[in-house]
């Protein structure tokens, strides 16, 4: 009789060592945070690494304070409400770009479009109306994103599989024989 008291006294000290374990495990799940952002997106048998959109934007544009600093500069009779209506633009459009590029990041689209006007075809020579940008593109080579000048009217917007300009159908942005996008100065004033 001791000894299967002993033996029903070993399980029920393993069942509770294994439900302490359990529980220890699951509460270091819920202690973790989330990232902000989708770290890996995997496409088949592809993974791209997803970089913040902010993070890769501030190291290739200029902020809004170096802008006004060189306008002031550089143009000095121009008005202050023109300056500073050039700035909040620049600003403006730096901030709907990394909005519409987390938009892609958290929806998984992965490509997309950069809608030019009549004033920005002349001046945006490395793009047409029908290309696209990844989002392995962007992470690589975010000058490729707008604003490309100060005035700059491109907007970029999520490409959907669905959408197609026409037969042809849509062209990646490519670079240039040099392996460089010709992307436009951003000190263009339009």
């Amino acid at each position: 009789m001791l000894v299967i008291g002993v033996i029903v006294l070993i399980i029920i000290i393993a069942v509770v060592l294994s439900a302490m374990g359990a529980w220890i495990v699951i509460q270091g799940r819920h202690e973790q945070e989330p990232p902000t952002y989708a770290p890996i997106d995997r496409s088949g048998s592809f993974a791209v690494l997803r970089h913040p959109a902010r993070e890769d934007l501030e190291r290739k544009k200029p902020s809004a304070g170096e802008v006004e600093l060189w306008i002031r500069t550089t143009y000095p009779q121009k008005p202050a409400d023109e300056v500073m209506a050039l700035v909040e633009k620049w600003k403006a459009d730096i901030e709907h770009t990394i909005s519409v590029i987390e938009e892609g990041d958290r929806e998984k689209v992965a490509t997309f479009l950069v809608l030019l006007t009549e004033k920005d075809i002349p001046l945006c020579q490395f793009l047409t109306t029908d290309n696209y940008l990844t989002r392995e593109q962007i992470i690589n080579h975010p000058e490729i994103l707008p604003p490309f000048y100060l005035g700059c009217n491109c907007k970029i917007a999520l490409k959907q599989p669905w959408d197609n300009p026409s037969k042809s159908g849509w062209k990646a942005v490519t670079p240039g024989p040099d392996g460089k996008y010709h992307v436009p100065d951003w000190r263009t004033i339009a």
